[in-house]
């Protein structure tokens, strides 16, 4: 990580989160992040806020981290040939998005229970009626890491999987 001599004054990172309810949200889930990054893809994290519930809106959500950008605090790069959309700290990113939202600790314990509610799935256990046809189970591994099961009929074919695989994705 480029360590910077000069810090943005914490007034100037305020004033920057509390431009829009965009710009809030987004650094209330910086602040809660476990890790700092050198870098961050802003592409996830819009996808992660917006798998929150929260309106995101782009013109905002671009024009904070160009505000980021501006202050000094790293450097907003724009991917081009199918790179991501990131950001480059130079300073530590969670000092950074606490200093900001310094007196909204409970707007940021709200936001953290969005993230808890939303981080994994979540199913009621229901009775169903025994199968009494064969079943195949499809393993698949997502994204994240964790695993998805489909269960199909034994007939279905590898073709039906990846139909219905590649609805689900869509």
């Amino acid at each position: 990580m480029v360590v910077q001599t000069v810090k943005p004054s914490t007034e100037k990172l305020k004033e920057i989160a509390n431009s829009s309810h965009t710009s809030i949200i987004t650094m209330l889930f910086l602040a809660l992040r476990q890790r700092s990054r050198e870098a961050s893809n802003l592409d996830v994290i819009k996808s992660q806020l917006t798998r929150m519930g929260e309106k995101i809106i782009d013109e905002d959500y671009y024009r904070f981290w160009k505000s980021l950008d501006s202050a000094g605090v790293g450097s907003y790069i724009v991917g081009r040939r199918g790179n991501p959309n990131r950001f480059k700290w130079h300073f530590d990113l969670k000092q950074i998005a606490q200093s900001a939202i310094e007196g909204k600790e409970q707007e940021a314990k709200d936001l953290a229970k969005k993230k808890v509610k939303n981080a994994r799935i979540v199913s009621k256990p229901r009775e169903v009626a025994p199968v009494t046809t064969q079943r195949t189970i499809y393993t698949v591994k997502l994204a994240d890491g964790s695993v998805a099961e489909i269960t199909l009929p034994k007939e279905a074919s590898k073709k039906d999987f990846e139909a219905v695989f590649h609805a689900l994705t869509r």
